[in-house]
C-alpha cells in the first residue's frame, strides 16, 4: 500500500522563519510550527471533518507528536493496529491495549527532552510507514503486532542518558545480571521491564490473553530481540543484515496469509483457521506454510527471549521462515529508532535538537560529578559542533541504512530523497555559521583599529 507524504517542506521553505530551538532546561523558545487549535489537535480539513484525527495521521509520513495530545496518539496506535485486524486476529479489544499503553506510558519521564513517550511514538509511526511501504508484505501478524509492543517499549524508563554514563556511573542498572546477553546497559533495562508487562497474565492490560502458549513464546522473544537490537553497538549487524538484502530472492507471504484488514483472507490464529477468499474457513492445518508461522524452536523459556535470530539463509527476507522475520523486524525498528531525518525538514530540525538538548543536558551533569564518559557530548556547546555532527552521524549511520532500506523496499525511496535534502541543509547551517562568526570576528577587529 502506497502513502504519500501529506506535507514535505524543505530547508528553502523555512528560511526566513525560526527554527525551534530548545535548550536543556526543556523549555521550547520560539518554533516555527503553525498555530494548532487550543486543544492541541492539528484542525480537520473542511473536506475531511468526519474523519478522525488519529486516523488521518498515521497515514501522514510527516506527523509531529508534539502537535498533538498524548491521548490522540494512543487512539492512533488503536488505528494502526486495526490497520491490521490485530485485533480480531489474536482476541482481546481495544480496551484492554489502550490500558497496556497507558501504562506503558507511565514509565516515561515527560522531563526527558528526547527519550519519552513522544519520541516512541515517533518510532512507532515510522514502523508503521515501512510497513505500510512495502514492508508489511514480508511479515505476519504475530510480526507486525510484536513491532508495535518493541516501539512502544524500545526505550521504557530512560534515564535520559547513554550507556557510557550508567557504566561511569555505576549505576544500579549496570549492575543488574538480568540478562546473560551482550547488549547495552539500557536495553537490557528496557527489555526486562516489557517482559514484565508482557508477563503480567490475568491483568486488565493483559494484550497476550487471546494467544496460545507457542505464539506468547515467540512473541516475547522477539519483542525482546526487537529492543536489543534498538543498541546503537548493534548498529553494525542490523546495517549488514540490511544491506544483504536481495527483493529477487526474497519471499513474500503467501495468498492465504493475507493480514491486512482491507483486503480479503484474514487469519484467525485463536480458532485455528483462515478465511479464503469467499470468506469459507480454512483450517491451518492443512497450510504448511501457516505451519511454519508458528514453528518455534526448543529451547527453554529463558533461552528464548535472548537468542540471536537465525534466518535459514541470509540476503533475502524470507516470510516462510519465522527467524528471517524475526531479523528483519529488527532492521526495521531500528531503522524507524535513527529515522526522523527522513521527514520533513521542520519535523527533522524538532527532533535533533531535542536529541542534542539532551546530550548537552547528560554533558552538564558529567561536569557535576567530574566525569568525561562521552567526549563529543562535552564539544556540542557551540551550534556549529551541533551542525557537524548531526551532518557526520547521517551521513556514517542513517543514509547507509535507509539506502540499503528503501533499495529493498523502493516505495521508501522519497524519504531517502527527504534524508539527503536534511544532510544538506546541515552543511548549510554549519557554512552559513562559520561565515557569520568569521565575519563578526572580522567586524570586531576593525572595530578596534
Amino acid at each position: 500500500m502506497m502513502v504519500t507524504r501529506m506535507h514535505t517542506r524543505g530547508w528553502s521553505d523555512i528560511s526566513g522563519e525560526e527554527t525551534t530551538k530548545i535548550e536543556t532546561s526543556g523549555k521550547r523558545q520560539k518554533s516555527d510550527v503553525s498555530s494548532k487549535p487550543a486543544n492541541g489537535d492539528v484542525a480537520k480539513s473542511p473536506s475531511k471533518q468526519h474523519v478522525p484525527v488519529a486516523q488521518k495521521i498515521i497515514y501522514d509520513y510527516d506527523v509531529d507528536p508534539y502537535d498533538y495530545k498524548d491521548d490522540t496518539l494512543t487512539d492512533a496506535v488503536m488505528e494502526m493496529l486495526k490497520h491490521y485486524d490485530i485485533f480480531r486476529i489474536f482476541s482481546f479489544d481495544i480496551a484492554q491495549m489502550r490500558r497496556f499503553v497507558n501504562h506503558v506510558k507511565l514509565f516515561y519521564n515527560p522531563k526527558n527532552l528526547f527519550h519519552n513517550f513522544k519520541h516512541v511514538w515517533g518510532v512507532l509511526h515510522l514502523s508503521f510507514q515501512i510497513l505500510t511501504h512495502g514492508g508489511d508484505k514480508y511479515l505476519h501478524s504475530l510480526d507486525i503486532f510484536a513491532i508495535v509492543v518493541a516501539a512502544l517499549c524500545h526505550d521504557i524508563q530512560h534515564p535520559g542518558n547513554n550507556n557510557a554514563f550508567e557504566l561511569a556511573t555505576a549505576s544500579d542498572w549496570s549492575k543488574a545480571k538480568s540478562y546473560n546477553v551482550d547488549a547495552g546497559i539500557l536495553e537490557r533495562h528496557h527489555a526486562t521491564i516489557t517482559q514484565s508487562l508482557l508477563n503480567a497474565d490475568g491483568t486488565d492490560y493483559d494484550i497476550l490473553v487471546g494467544m496460545d502458549a507457542s505464539q506468547k513464546e515467540h512473541f516475547r522473544r522477539q519483542v525482546a530481540l526487537i529492543i536489543l537490537g534498538t543498541d546503537m553497538a548493534k548498529h553494525s549487524s542490523i546495517l549488514a543484515e540490511a544491506q544483504g538484502y536481495q527483493r529477487d530472492a526474497s519471499v513474500p507471504r503467501s495468498a492465504d496469509e493475507t493480514i491486512t484488514a482491507q483486503t480479503n483472507g484474514t487469519q484467525d490464529n485463536k480458532n485455528g483457521t483462515i478465511e479464503d477468499s469467499n470468506g469459507k474457513a480454512k483450517s491451518l492445518k492443512s497450510s504448511a506454510a501457516s505451519r511454519k508461522h508458528f514453528t518455534i524452536r526448543e529451547v527453554s523459556c529463558s533461552q528464548i527471549a535472548y537468542d540471536e535470530a537465525k534466518p535459514a539463509r541470509r540476503g533475502a527476507v524470507d516470510a516462510n521462515d519465522p527467524e528471517s522475520r524475526l531479523a528483519f523486524t529488527r532492521v526495521l525498528v531500528h531503522s524507524a529508532d535513527i529515522g526522523a531525518q527522513t521527514q520533513c525538514t521542520k519535523v527533522a530540525l524538532q527532533w535533533m535538537n531535542r536529541c542534542y538538548g539532551e546530550f548537552r543536558s547528560q554533558a552538564e551533569r558529567e561536569e557535576m560529578l567530574g566525569i568525561v564518559t562521552s567526549p563529543f557530548l562535552h564539544d556540542l556547546k557551540e551550534d556549529n559542533k551541533t551542525f557537524s555532527a548531526q551532518h557526520s552521524f547521517i551521513e556514517e549511520i542513517v543514509q547507509p541504512l535507509w539506502e540499503a532500506l528503501s533499495n529493498f523496499l523502493p516505495e521508501l525511496t522519497f524519504a531517502r530523497e527527504q534524508l539527503l535534502v536534511n544532510k544538506e541543509g546541515y552543511k548549510k547551517m554549519l557554512a552559513d555559521y562559520l561565515s557569520e562568526k568569521k565575519s563578526s570576528e572580522l567586524n570586531s577587529k576593525s572595530g578596534k583599529k
